[in-house]
């Protein structure tokens, strides 16, 4: 976070000290940390994804590549930095350069053969152990099925906090009745699609405008700047909503103001997030889904406006001194 902060600024210590400050106090970023997951290890390969990104030439395509397979074996939703990892380079070198050439084409079949060849492993590790070779585990199917059910559409139409979770309770209570009606010895790939064509099929069932409902309610609830009303007391309804509205303006406000001169940082920060938001909108969402996506890179352009504040407020102290120095 520090080093990533000086390099978005330009070298400011006081902007790498905001980022951690901003970092350490979150209230969701220190909720989901010290629980039992991923979220720790996972928003550290997220944050080497960015940092990797802005490396300069050739080093960007190796280590973006390198970084990118280490979230995807954390946690498999990273496993969309493939697809975005390589637009994103075909659209940096395109900025670099002016016009298409075949470095760029080049560099990006690098970045995407170095991805593949160092999930590999894991794949000949699934087809060795369990007969099917994939870059993932098996949960896919019912992640899919998690998110997308009648039960998940009311979830994401409910006004409060109780009746999001009493909706959404009753979608996974139905995918564990559907887990436990499979044989015992059902292979993991296969469970993973029977779950795949029961959300096809629960979508099928749906009108147009319940399609478009359950994927809009999902979008909304990966970006929105605060939680469901009435899970949290509310003190830590307003602390969570104060939070993420905060750093969403300061956030988007850096953001904007990063977009030609430090162009790598805004792209790569837009390609994390987006594709957070399409792989989440499409399965399902929480709100620890879209934390190691967003939190720590809205922190960063948050510290990089808020270090501009600081060293405004000292040049124009430094003024004031000078001007009362010398009235003349």
């Amino acid at each position: 976070m520090f080093t990533l902060a000086e390099k978005l600024t330009g070298g400011s210590e006081a902007a790498g000290w905001i980022a951690l400050l901003l970092f350490q106090i979150h209230p969701l970023l220190a909720l989901y940390s010290v629980q039992f997951g991923s979220e720790a290890l996972f928003t550290t390969a997220i944050l080497l994804v960015l940092y990797m990104f802005t490396l300069d030439g050739r080093k960007r395509i190796g280590w973006s590549a390198a970084a990118g397979a280490l979230a995807a074996m954390i946690r498999p939703t990273a496993l969309v930095f493939l697809p975005a990892g390589v637009c994103l380079i075909l659209l940096l070198e395109l900025i670099r350069a002016g016009k298409p050439n075949g470095v760029m084409f080049g560099r990006a079949a690098v970045y995407a053969g170095l991805f593949l060849v160092l999930l590999l492993p894991l794949g000949l590790r699934n087809l060795h152990t369990l007969g099917h070779f994939t870059l993932t585990g098996y949960l896919g199917g019912f992640n899919l099925y998690i998110g997308n059910n009648r039960n998940n559409m009311e979830a994401y139409r409910a006004r409060t906090g109780q009746e999001f979770l009493r909706f959404q309770t009753a979608g996974w209570n139905d995918a564990l009745k559907t887990a436990d009606e499979m044989p015992v010895d059902t292979p993991p790939d296969a469970a993973s699609r029977i779950f795949t064509q029961k959300a096809l099929d629960e979508l099928k069932s749906m009108s147009a405008g319940e399609r478009f409902s359950l994927f809009a309610g999902k979008a909304w609830h990966f970006l929105r700047p605060y939680p469901m009303p009435g899970i949290h007391a509310a003190a830590g309804f307003w602390l969570m909503a104060l939070a993420d509205s905060l750093l969403m303006i300061f956030g988007i406000w850096g953001m904007a103001k990063s977009t030609v001169r430090r162009y790598a940082f805004f792209w790569t920060s837009l390609m994390i997030i987006g594709s957070g938001f399409a792989a989440h909108t499409l399965v399902h969402v929480y709100m620890r889904h879209r934390v190691p996506f967003m939190i720590p890179i809205l922190c960063l352009f948050s510290a990089s406006v808020l270090s501009q504040f600081r060293t405004h407020s000292a040049a124009r102290k430094q003024h004031s001194e000078i001007l009362e120095g010398n009235p003349g």
